[in-house]
């Protein structure tokens, strides 16, 4: 409801380091160990590697749409 309602848009967000988007914090009607995908891990550690891989699965995708006459889109990939 908070997306349908607007209060979503008026809530705090942190930064996620990898891949950069942001991730409520806290949402009405929502549990907030469920808004942050790491925290829904058990184990960091795991979570910290998955996404890293992820992260670099993403920027190799990315380097097929590099090169001339190509607009430069790895800076709004992931961080690895």
């Amino acid at each position: 409801d908070s997306i349908l309602d607007g209060t979503a848009a008026q809530a705090e967000f942190a930064n996620d380091e990898i891949f950069g988007f942001e991730v409520p914090i806290s949402l009405p009607g929502v549990d907030g160990h469920l808004l942050n995908p790491r925290n829904a891990w058990d184990n960091k550690d795991s979570y910290d590697q998955t996404a890293k891989k992820l992260a670099g699965m993403f920027a190799k995708n990315f380097e097929q749409f590099s090169g001339m006459g190509s607009t430069d889109y790895t800076k709004f990939g992931p961080k690895v």
